[in-house]
C-alpha cells in the first residue's frame, strides 16, 4: 500500500507540474488556461493533505515539522528570489541609459514580505497551508479539522481579490503587512484543500480494488469541474486566479476545484506505474522554481520560433520547444540534486545526522 500510494501521488504531482508549465506557455490556448487556473495550484495542497493523512504525518513533533518544511520550501524561495533580483539588476545595468531600479526594489519588497514574485509566490503560501494543516491535525480529529476549515474557506471568500489589490500598491509599512497577510490568506485557503485531500485519500483507499469506480468517478468529476469552471468565468466575467484570490463566485470556484482535483486524482490512481509523470512528480519543486525564473520556457519558446522560421512547419516548432524544455529541465534537476543542492535546502548527511533526523521524526 505504501509503494502504491507514493506512486500515484508522484503521478498526481507530476501531472500538476505539467499543468503549471502549460499554464505559463504562450502556445497554450486561452480556454485551456481558464481550466488550468481553476485547479492546478489547489492540486498541490490536495496532494499535501493526502500525504498528511495517509502517512500520519500529523503525529510528528511540531518543531520538526516546521524546521523540515522551512528548509525544503523557504530556503529555495529566498535563494531563487535573490537570483531573480540579481538577474534583473544585471539586465538593468547593461540596458541603455537611463537606469531605473524601481521594479527591482518592488521585487525585494515582495521577497521579504513573503508575497513573492513570478511563480515563487506559491512557496510561502504552500508552507503556510501544508504546515498549518499538519499542525492543526495534530490538535484536531479529521472531521473537526474539515468542518473548521470549510467554515474558514467560506469566510475567506469575502476577501477575494485582496492579494491582487496589494500587488499594485506602492510599498509602505501598511502595504508590507497587507502583502504578508495576503500570503497567510492564500495559505489558509490552501489548508482547506489539504483537508479535502486527506478525505480524497480515504476514498482512494476504500475504492482501491474497484478500478472501474475510480475511472467513472474520475471522468465524471473532471467533466463536471471543467463545466463549473467555465460557468464561473462566465458569471464573474474574468478568469479565476488562486494567486490573486480572484475566485469569481466563491462557491463555484471551490466546487470546480474540488471536482477537478478529485477527478484527476482518481484517474492518476489507475495506471499503477507511469514513470515519466512519477519522475516529474518527484522533482516538481525543482521544475516549479526553474521553468520561469531560470528562463526555461523563454529559451524553449525562442528555440521553437527559430525552428518554425527555418522550416515553416508548426509541428517542428512544437517538437523543438518540447525537446529544448525537456533538456533544460533535466539539466536543472541534475544540478539541483548535485552541486547546487544547497539552493533547494539540501545538505550532505553523515550517518549520525540521518539517525538523529529519523529519531526526531518519530
Amino acid at each position: 500500500m505504501q509503494k502504491n500510494r507514493i506512486r500515484y501521488l508522484d503521478i498526481y504531482k507530476g501531472l500538476g507540474i505539467v499543468l503549471v508549465v502549460l499554464g505559463h506557455m504562450e502556445a497554450t490556448p486561452y480556454f485551456w488556461k481558464l481550466l488550468l487556473n481553476a485547479f492546478h495550484m489547489p492540486l498541490f495542497f490536495v496532494a499535501a493533505g493526502l500525504l498528511t493523512g495517509e502517512g500520519r504525518l500529523y503525529e510528528r513533533e511540531s518543531g520538526s515539522v516546521i524546521r523540515d518544511r522551512a528548509r525544503s520550501i523557504l530556503i529555495p524561495y529566498f535563494w531563487f528570489s535573490l537570483i531573480g533580483i540579481l538577474w534583473d539588476c544585471a539586465k538593468e545595468f547593461f540596458a541603455p541609459m537611463p537606469h531605473s531600479f524601481t521594479g527591482i526594489s518592488g521585487k525585494v519588497w515582495d521577497a521579504i514580505s513573503f508575497f513573492g514574485s513570478s511563480v515563487l509566490w506559491f512557496l510561502p503560501v504552500f508552507f503556510v497551508g501544508a504546515t498549518g494543516y499538519q499542525l492543526l491535525r495534530k490538535k484536531l480529529a479529521y472531521p473537526a479539522a474539515l468542518a473548521l476549515l470549510a467554515s474558514l474557506a467560506v469566510g475567506l471568500c469575502a476577501f477575494k481579490g485582496v492579494p491582487g489589490q496589494a500587488a499594485g500598491m506602492e510599498m509602505s509599512a501598511g502595504v508590507f503587512l497587507l502583502k504578508l497577510a495576503s500570503t497567510v490568506l492564500r495559505g489558509c485557503m490552501g489548508m482547506f484543500f489539504c483537508a479535502l485531500g486527506e478525505g480524497m485519500g480515504i476514498l482512494v483507499r476504500c475504492l482501491a480494488e474497484r478500478k472501474w469506480v475510480l475511472a467513472l468517478a474520475g471522468a465524471g468529476l473532471t467533466g463536471a469541474g471543467s463545466w463549473l469552471s467555465v460557468v464561473n468565468v462566465r458569471v464573474s466575467g474574468y478568469p479565476v486566479s488562486f494567486c490573486y484570490m480572484l475566485l469569481g463566485n466563491g462557491a463555484l470556484f471551490i466546487l470546480a476545484a474540488l471536482c477537478l482535483t478529485g477527478g484527476t486524482l482518481f484517474l492518476c490512481c489507475l495506471p499503477g506505474r507511469f514513470a515519466p509523470l512519477e519522475y516529474l512528480g518527484k522533482h516538481s519543486l525543482a521544475i516549479m522554481v526553474t521553468h520561469l525564473d531560470m528562463r526555461v520556457i523563454y529559451i524553449a519558446q525562442k528555440a521553437g520560433g527559430l525552428a518554425l522560421a527555418a522550416t515553416g512547419r508548426l509541428f517542428i516548432q512544437h517538437i523543438a520547444l518540447f525537446a529544448v524544455m525537456v533538456i533544460l529541465e533535466l539539466f536543472w534537476i541534475w544540478l539541483l540534486n548535485g552541486c547546487l543542492g544547497f539552493l533547494m535546502g539540501k545538505r550532505k548527511n553523515t550517518g549520525a545526522q540521518i539517525v538523529q533526523r529519523e529519531e526526531r521524526r518519530k
